[in-house]
């Protein structure tokens, strides 16, 4: 099982976010780099954006804003990192994936514009304590006849830093 590194203060700021926007689910985009041995190192956090869309089962991000950030984060960095994924939150529920979940991942994962064929994802769910957190990634899947669908993932070692 391969892990994902994340340092004390990016969790931090998820859980702030998190906790804001309670009982409403709230997101964002992750940045970072694949380690030598295949860890993921997450190392920057993208919010949802003013424009984002809370509701209870679901949030949409503010797309355009989330773009421009990754834009300048990406050549800020001059290419040595990446987008690696998303996060979310399930408040009232667990942090296992929805299959509108499972739809989201697949169609990072196939869109030519993501350039992220294995994304990652990870969700902060309040249940069955407060706040728990899954990290998956993607390794195939495929659309099929709507409204159906293949996501097959694997989980993945959170390491706090």
């Amino acid at each position: 099982m391969a892990n994902v590194w994340i340092a004390q203060g990016l969790i931090d700021e998820i859980l702030l976010e998190v906790k804001r926007f309670f009982p409403l689910e709230t997101g964002g985009a992750f940045f970072g780099y694949y380690s030598k041995n295949n860890d993921v190192v997450i190392t920057h956090l993208i919010p949802a954006g003013p424009r984002a869309k809370h509701k209870k089962y679901s949030f949409e991000p503010d797309q355009s804003f989330q773009l421009e950030m990754m834009a300048e984060l990406y050549f800020k960095h001059n290419a040595a990192i990446g987008y690696l994924g998303d996060w979310h939150s399930h408040p009232k529920h667990t942090a296992n994936l929805s299959r509108r979940d499972e739809k989201t991942l697949l169609n990072i994962a196939l869109s030519n514009t993501s350039k992220c064929p294995y994304p990652i994802m990870l969700i902060v769910g309040s249940l069955p304590k407060e706040w728990t957190v899954n990290c998956i990634r993607f390794v195939e899947g495929k659309h099929q006849i709507w409204p159906f669908y293949s996501c097959n993932y694997v989980p993945l070692k959170l390491k706090i830093d």
